[in-house]
C-alpha cells in the first residue's frame, strides 16, 4: 500500500483491491441498459472487451436497518487491454478492480479518477452517495501454523480466532458514524492443508440523506483508515514477508 506516509511493499499480499461508487442519477431519470453500451463506446480504445456478469438470484440487503431481499442487478465488467485491471457497472453503480501485481495506491488512484471521469461524462450523475475502498489479502501459511503467527490481535479480531484450528472465521463491522464503517474479515480455511488466510479490509463512507460526497478526499480518508486497519495486523513476520525476506 502506498501514500505519502505509507510504505510500498515489494512483495504485497493484495490479491485484489477495488473501489466501488454509488452514484445518483439526476431527478426523474432511471437507470437505462443502453447505458452499458455508451460507457463501453467511450473507454473501448483502454478496455476493449466487455463481457456480462452473472449474479445468482436473490440478494440479501439491509435498508433502514431491515432485512429485504432484492432481484439481482444487471452487471457488465470491461477488461483493460494490457492491464490486469477491470472497470465494473451496474444500476449506478461503478467498480474499479485491480487485480495482481498491485501497483500501488498512486496508480489506483489515478485508476479510480478516470474512470469516475468517464462515468460523469457518460452517466452525468448528480453525485456521488458512497464510497467504499477494499483490500482483500491473501497471506501465506504453513502446515498446522495459526494465523496469529502471522497476524497480531487487535480491535478487530481477537487472539482466540488467531489461535484456532483452520475452518476459523472473525468478522467485525465497525460503525463510528452514520456516514461511516468498517469491516474486516479474518479467515482460515477449514481444510488442514490450506496454505493461505484471508485479510480482507473494507472501509465505506456513505450520505444517508441528500448531501453528497466529493471524490477526492473521501478516497483519501478511506485508504488512510484502510492503512491503519491493516497496520494493526502486522507482525515482525508479516512484514519481513512484506519486505521479500525469508519466512
Amino acid at each position: 500500500m502506498e501514500c505519502n506516509a505509507h510504505p510500498t511493499y515489494p512483495n504485497p499480499t493484495i490479491r485484489e483491491a477495488l473501489c466501488e461508487i454509488h452514484f445518483r442519477l439526476p431527478e426523474g431519470q432511471s437507470w437505462q441498459p443502453a447505458l452499458f453500451s455508451r460507457f463501453f463506446r467511450r473507454i473501448e480504445s483502454e478496455f476493449p472487451v466487455m463481457e456480462p456478469v452473472t449474479e445468482a438470484g436473490f440478494q440479501l440487503q439491509l435498508h433502514s436497518g431491515r432485512a429485504e431481499f432484492a432481484p439481482p442487478r444487471s452487471r457488465m465488467r470491461y477488461r483493460h487491454a494490457d492491464r490486469p485491471l477491470l472497470l465494473q457497472v451496474s444500476d449506478s453503480i461503478l467498480t474499479v478492480n485491480m487485480l495482481p501485481p498491485y501497483t500501488g495506491w498512486q496508480q489506483l488512484h489515478s485508476d479510480i479518477d478516470h474512470a469516475w471521469a468517464w462515468a460523469d461524462e457518460v452517466f452525468q450523475p448528480a453525485g456521488i452517495t458512497r464510497i467504499g475502498l477494499r483490500y482483500i489479502n491473501i497471506i501465506p501459511q504453513l502446515a498446522e501454523e495459526p494465523a496469529g503467527d502471522w497476524l497480531a490481535p487487535n480491535d478487530f479480531v481477537a487472539a482466540a480466532a488467531l489461535a484456532s484450528l483452520p475452518g476459523f472465521l472473525s468478522r467485525a463491522e465497525v460503525r463510528y458514524s452514520a456516514q461511516t464503517r468498517t469491516i474486516v474479515t479474518v479467515a482460515g480455511a477449514a481444510d488442514a492443508d490450506s496454505s493461505h488466510f484471508l485479510l480482507d479490509i473494507d472501509c465505506i463512507t456513505e450520505q444517508p440523506n441528500d448531501d453528497l460526497l466529493p471524490l477526492d478526499p473521501t478516497l483519501t480518508e478511506l485508504h488512510d483508515r484502510v492503512w491503519s486497519v491493516f497496520a494493526g495486523f502486522l507482525t515482525p513476520r508479516y512484514h519481513m514477508h512484506l519486505q521479500g525476506g525469508s519466512q
